[in-house]
């Protein structure tokens, strides 16, 4: 099994967007850089829970229920965006972030 299939069923969550240290102190661990895409992959696996990352080549292998998108002090789901609906199928989770961005939590 690859990496990318086990995280596609791995039950952590993922943050996303401008981390706080309310948001750091939830997550499991902020993934070290030189650890992408691959080793992280492995790592990101072994943890039982929350993680944080902007890497969206990362971010795409989550569920949209289980993507988390942050900013100022803000957290929601991805499938809380106003237009998650019309584009639930034609993106992945790495695509819907960066196509969203993440000022909208706050609105």
């Amino acid at each position: 099994m690859t990496n990318e299939q086990k995280l596609v069923n791995h039950n952590s969550i993922v943050f996303v967007g401008k981390p706080t240290d309310a948001l750091l102190s939830v997550v499991r661990m902020e993934p070290p850089l030189h650890m992408y895409p691959g080793d992280f992959f492995e790592h990101a696996c072994s943890q039982k829970k929350a993680v944080y990352s902007n890497n969206m080549d990362f971010v795409r292998f989550y569920p949209h229920e289980q993507v988390k998108v942050c900013w100022q002090g803000y957290v929601k789901s991805i499938t809380e965006h106003p237009q998650y609906e019309k584009w639930k199928n034609e993106m992945d989770s790495g695509e819907m972030v960066s196509f969203f961005g993440a000022k909208w939590v706050e609105e």
